[in-house]
């Protein structure tokens, strides 16, 4: 009897401890999600939206031109050149 009820009280001090890992990890992810919001500024966007759009740029001159065709190509005059004007 004194086994079972042994048992019965670990069963609860685990499902207390689950209670409170489950507690301690959703704060982690609500701070994670918190700091991204804040790091995510206009410029972090348009910075990363850049580097996507060079990525996927390069490779697509790669697929049309070859290989290390791009390494001699200016990024930004092109993009300056296909820009409207203000």
């Amino acid at each position: 009897m004194a086994a079972t009820r042994a048992q019965i009280a670990e069963c609860q001090r685990l499902r207390t401890l689950v209670a409170e890992l489950i507690t301690v990890s959703e704060q982690l992810c609500d701070g994670r999600v918190q700091a991204q919001r804040r790091a995510a500024t206009p410029d972090t966007a348009k910075k990363t939206w850049q580097t996507a759009f060079v990525a996927a740029a390069e490779q697509e001159l790669d697929l049309f031109l070859g290989p290390s065709s791009v390494d001699a190509c200016d990024f930004k005059a092109v993009e300056a050149a296909v820009r409207p004007p203000p």
